[in-house]
Parts: structure tokens; sequence; C-alpha cells
């Protein structure tokens, strides 16, 4: 829907009713990652990563209020090319700071291959860099892209052990 409506360039909403749901989906994002690493930081918290998890979450979540809070306001208002800048800003920081967090404690942990904790760095890192350079910082969905990685990748793992499990006790079985 972002897309759709020229992204980062901007546009105008063929109507409010596209706007609140464009929105509606930014803000149900936010929560459900800001969730979903809470839920990562209370399952690494016996591992080494747990500290590095706890801050990752905590970062995600604080930037999570605030980015919020900027979209409910345009929610308020309506379109308006206006927004609380500094709430955006500070958001875009904390999320890819928070990712960088969570990566090294995916790292520390050896819950997951070593590759998505070094690319969930390294994209964290980039967009963090490519954002300051080009003043282009607030595209919603990148913020999300590792996150989604990383939820994958457990239940893949998961989904592996539970598997393997019932394999097992169809063998004992028989």
């Amino acid at each position: 829907m972002y897309t759709a409506r020229g992204g980062v360039r901007g546009g105008a909403p063929p109507s409010h009713g596209y706007f609140a749901w464009e929105r509606s989906f930014i803000i149900a994002a936010v929560v459900l990652t800001a969730v979903g690493l809470a839920l990562l930081g209370g399952y690494l918290q016996e591992s080494d990563g747990r500290v590095l998890a706890r801050t990752g979450a905590t970062l995600y979540f604080l930037g999570g209020v605030l980015i919020v809070a900027s979209e409910a306001t345009d929610l308020a208002q309506g379109f308006h090319e206006t927004r609380l800048e500094a709430f955006v800003v500070s958001y875009i920081v904390l999320s890819f700071l928070a990712q960088v967090a969570i990566g090294e404690s995916l790292l520390r942990a050896g819950l997951l291959a070593a590759w998505i904790g070094w690319v969930t760095i390294g994209w964290s890192i980039g967009c963090l860099v490519v954002s300051a350079v080009t003043g282009s910082y607030y595209i919603p969905f990148e913020h999300h892209v590792m996150p989604l990685v990383i939820g994958i990748a457990l239940l893949s793992r998961a989904a592996g052990q539970l598997g393997g499990s019932q394999e097992a006790s169809t063998a004992d079985q028989t």
C-alpha cells in the first residue's frame, strides 16, 4: 500500500480509508515485531546472548512506542506531509540498533545459523548508513525484514525438531 502511492517520494493516498488501512498495517507490524523480539529475548534467557537479546527487545519496544504515537497522530489528523519527525528518526535509530543487538545475541547463543546473525547486523547497520546518507529514512518495511527472517528460521527449526521427535516416537512404537 505504501509503495502503491509513491513510497518514499510520498503522494496523497486515494482516500482516508486507504490511509487508515496503510497506517494500521504499519502499527500492527511494529507491535508484532516488538512482541516477537520480547519472546525471543525470553527464549534466549538461558544463553550467552540473554543480555543483548533483552537490550534489543527493550530498544525496539521504546522505538515502537514512538512510531506508534507518530502513526496514531497521523491517523487522527489525516494525511499531512508533516509528522512527528523526531519520533520517526528515533524509531529508525532505535529499531536498527535493537536489531544489531539481536543479531549479536543470536551469534552468542548459537541458536540459529551464524549467517542469520551476521546478516541481521549487516542489514541493520547498512540501513542506518543508507538512511543517513540519502535522507530517505522512513521506509516502513525495512525495519521488519530481519525479524521476519529470524522468525521464519525459528519456525523452521521448531518444525524440524517437532518432525524429528514425531518420527522417533513412531519408530519407538513399532
